[in-house]
């Protein structure tokens, strides 16, 4: 109940935006879980764009927008998201307000020497998702 309290004070701007990356993120979840990065992977990559944002303030401001959105999407989702899905989620949405972002996947050794892997999105020099412990990963691919 507390959540739906939350959730009603927030602007309707935000709450759309929060209901669409929850919908997003849904699907995405059942791509990155059913095919594999390779088949997917050109859908990420838009040549056209840049990776620098133009400066202007309503496109930072979509951009902060976007991010909160995906994190409380991240946070409150009756799924688990991992990082892949929050990244692959906001750059959808960020390309589809006409912004451009660069996704990185990285590898590291964890304590055991397992390999894990994380992902996460920026925007020029914004993080849009996955800043928490990125550089303890080694980029292996980008996605512009």
């Amino acid at each position: 109940m507390n959540l739906l309290k939350k959730f009603i004070k927030i602007p309707g701007r935000d709450k759309l935006l929060f209901l669409i990356a929850l919908t997003l993120s849904f699907f995405v979840k059942i791509v990155v879980f059913t095919i594999p990065l390779r088949w997917y992977s050109k859908f990420l990559t838009n040549r056209k764009q840049h990776t620098i944002p133009r400066n202007k303030s309503n496109e930072t401001e979509t951009i902060r927008d976007i991010a909160r959105a995906v994190n409380r999407c991240s946070r409150h989702a009756p799924w688990k998201t991992k990082c892949l899905v929050d990244a692959v989620t906001a750059k959808l949405l960020l390309r589809w307000h006409g912004i451009s972002s660069t996704m990185f996947l990285g590898v590291n050794k964890d304590e055991e020497k397992n390999l894990t892997a994380h992902a996460w999105l920026k925007c020029g020099e914004i993080f849009i998702t996955g800043k928490r412990g990125y550089h303890k990963f080694t980029v292996v691919s980008t996605f512009t």
